[in-house]
């Protein structure tokens, strides 16, 4: 009965250990794909090295513009990645100090290798050196399960315990910072009356930014471009009967912070709807089309819920 609750547990570790790699792939090479085409990354990224032990670890602890979320994120976040690594092997294969290091240590290397190679992204000493360092955290937590407990069976029941507690813990994280990586279909894209933009599709805008008053017939749009002072330019046109005005109204659907689904609903409204509810429109970003930087010919403004 004892050897085959062990047999047991080893199986669920096993498994574990499986489930382990591939959450493990995934991020580390397939973190710019979605799960529907999850090789669509590959010679996308950026392809970097550095070689310089410690450099990156340096530059990020001085970067006063790196919150210490994607701090924690960059260099916890690669020793977490990896202690899980240290346990299994100590606790399946019993292997050695010296032998689990070489084995995070090796996996790490491909991993950068394969990184590089394919463009999947940034290939850094200062990971690999992370990475081994979790291996050794996940092996010390290892020494201590047999330092505190005398059987098997509480080692191993005490593995799957901590492993399924890492494992829910890490998912709900992933969940809150990088939902992308459970994308599993495209965005859901709907849209209503298309036909109204066909003809302005694809030309550039006069100005593109947040409507802030309409005096007469003079339309005061705050430009998305800002000047060299760090200052918004305004720039004014004038909108008369013959000006098309257009209402994009807009839902959002999201899993976490993934966008899943959108959809957009072209109207037009009249000159005269557009004065008499100027106040509904206020603040909402707009763009502008005009043929000759004066007069507006068409205006597009988004009223995302």
């Amino acid at each position: 009965m004892k050897q085959r609750t062990i047999n047991g547990l080893y199986f669920v570790i096993s498994l574990m250990f499986v489930i382990y790699l591939f959450v493990l792939l995934r991020i580390i090479l397939f973190k710019g794909a979605p799960l529907y085409h999850l090789f669509g990354g590959a010679g996308l990224g950026i392809r970097s090295l550095n070689l310089i032990p410690f450099a990156s670890i340096v530059d990020m602890l001085l970067d006063a513009t790196l919150d210490w979320m994607r701090l924690a994120q960059n260099l916890l976040g690669n020793i977490v990645l990896f202690m899980p690594l240290g346990v299994f092997l100590a606790l399946l294969y019993k292997k050695a100090l010296k032998s689990v290091l070489l084995c995070g240590l090796g996996l790490s290397l491909l991993l950068e290798i394969i990184q590089f190679v394919f463009i999947l992204g940034s290939s850094d000493v200062d990971d690999i050196i992370l990475n081994a360092a979790g291996t050794a955290a996940g092996l010390y937590l290892y020494r201590l399960m047999e330092r505190y407990f005398q059987h098997r069976i509480q080692i191993l029941t005490a593995a799957a315990v901590i492993f399924l507690i890492m494992g829910v813990a890490g998912f709900g994280l992933l969940l809150q910072t990088n939902s992308d990586l459970f994308k599993y279909k495209p965005t859901e894209r709907i849209v209503h009356n298309e036909q109204l933009v066909k003809d302005i599709e694809g030309q550039e805008a006069a100005v593109i930014g947040k409507i802030k008053k309409l005096d007469a017939a003079q339309l005061t749009v705050e430009s998305v471009v800002v000047t060299m002072n760090g200052k918004a330019e305004n720039k004014e046109l004038k909108v008369t009967p013959d000006t098309r005005i257009i209402l994009a109204a807009g839902t959002q659907e999201f899993f976490f912070s993934t966008l899943v689904k959108e959809t957009t609903d072209y109207s037009s409204i009249s000159y005269d709807n557009f004065k008499g509810n100027f106040k509904s429109y206020a603040e909402k970003v707009v763009k502008v089309w005009s043929a000759d930087g004066i007069q507006a010919s068409s205006i597009l403004i988004y009223t995302w819920q």
